[in-house]
Formats: structure tokens, C-alpha cells, sequence
């Protein structure tokens, strides 16, 4: 099932993925860090537009948004999106970024804790 890329979609994704066997989940958490692209145009209903514009990002960032998601994945952490409407008065180029706040703790015998989470946010800036 493809979801619409909002927030509400990214939030019914993660539910659903959530819910998933741990080893089930484990595999989609190394799908999007090894191919971020190819699991986000799996699993949201994109415009052509959107996917060119995925298809253009920069391999450096791709690669960070795979590992901060994979991150969130293991550890079921939230995920949120920002993605206000494009202005319509003036020309704009679309910035996708991305702010983490996990955390982790790990101890000598092998207890670890994972908190935080990570949200992308699209901003606009005019042309």
C-alpha cells in the first residue's frame, strides 16, 4: 500500500510498520538504509515531480535520511514530516531537511536505550 506523502500519511505508515514482527521490521529498516529512494517510492504515492526531485538529491543526503530512519525503524522511534504548501505569489525552490534528536545509552552488559525521534521538514526559499 502506497501512502500519501503528509504528515498524516508518514504517521499511518509508521503505525502499520510499527506493528510489524520485529524481525519483519528489521528488513524494512535495512531496505531504507540501503536504498532510501527506492523504499520511499514504494511505499508513498509520489507526483513525477516528486520523484524527480528525490532522484536528484545529493547521495550524501539520501544516505543520511536512510540511516536516521533505519535508527528510528530498530528502535521504533517517531518519524515526522513538515511539508507546508509551496507559496504561489513568488518562485520558490523546495529544501528538504531533516533534525534528529534520538539519543542512546548503552552500558557494559549490553543494555541499550533509544529515545528521540527525527522529522523532515520542507521549507521554501524564493528563487
Amino acid at each position: 500500500m502506497a501512502y500519501p506523502l503528509t504528515s498524516r500519511g508518514v504517521s499511518e505508515l509508521l503505525e502499520n510498520l510499527y506493528a510489524l514482527p520485529d524481525n519483519d521490521l528489521e528488513l524494512q529498516a535495512i531496505e531504507i538504509k540501503t536504498n532510501f529512494r527506492s523504499w520511499v517510492e514504494k511505499n508513498f504515492s509520489l507526483s513525477q515531480g516528486q520523484i524527480n526531485y528525490l532522484n536528484a538529491m545529493p547521495d550524501n543526503s539520501v544516505q543520511y535520511f536512510g540511516d536516521q530512519c533505519w535508527f528510528c525503524f530498530i528502535h521504533r522511534l517517531n518519524i515526522t514530516l513538515d511539508y507546508p504548501a509551496a507559496p504561489t505569489q513568488i518562485r520558490v525552490g523546495k529544501w528538504t531537511g531533516g533534525t534528529s534528536s534520538t539519543k542512546l545509552i548503552t552500558n557494559d552488559s549490553g543494555n541499550q536505550e533509544a529515545s528521540g525521534g527525527f522529522s523532515f521538514n520542507m521549507t521554501y526559499r524564493e528563487l
